[in-house]
């Protein structure tokens, strides 16, 4: 044999002893041998010092069991089976490369870009629009709108007399109702 084959030998052999091990951890925290760990049976089996060992010859932190057993539940189901579990502990060992840190933090940079995006998108459908203004047709209809107003010498008293002027015109017959226009 070559040393490549040994290599790949080498290297299949340690995987299938690790799946053996990881499914061995597993059954010693399946008490009850349903085929399922509830986060209680995940914590009570990292009491035992051998599961604490074992975890971290993985190098799988266990200082936080909630934290771990929810990036095992990838179905968050509240359960972890054997698959759940081996898959996970597969994907968590060893320790975190530069390269992975990198593309976690291009994916974190991505989605928050994204979030951003969205949360502009969904400010302005969600922004009033104002409802255009329609013309006024009559002086009944024009409200003053600052003090000046309600002396009768500002803009909207103004308007509201050139109104009245239309309106009293278009009454004795002077001009069409289809001249009616503000000034």
């Amino acid at each position: 044999h070559n040393d490549k084959e040994i290599l790949v030998s080498e290297e299949f052999e340690l995987q299938r002893q690790f799946e053996i091990n990881v499914r061995e951890v597993f059954h010693e925290m399946d008490t009850s041998g349903s085929g399922q760990i509830s986060l209680s049976d995940f914590e009570a089996g990292l009491d035992d010092d051998r599961v604490k060992a074992y975890f971290k010859a993985l190098k799988l932190e266990v200082g936080d069991a909630q934290k771990l057993f929810s990036l095992l539940d990838f179905n968050s189901s509240g359960t972890v089976d054997v698959a759940e579990f081996l898959l996970g502990c597969q994907r968590l060992r060893g320790e975190s490369r530069a390269y992975d840190q990198a593309v976690m933090q291009l994916e974190i940079r991505w989605l928050s870009e994204a979030v951003s995006r969205l949360h502009a998108d969904v400010s302005d459908a969600l922004r009033p629009r104002r409802a255009p203004r329609r013309a006024a047709t009559s002086a009944e209809e024009v409200k003053p709108r600052n003090a000046r107003d309600d002396c009768g010498d500002g803009p909207g008293a103004v308007l509201a007399a050139e109104l009245k002027r239309q309106e009293e015109a278009r009454q004795r017959g002077e001009l069409s109702a289809s001249r009616l226009s503000s000034p």
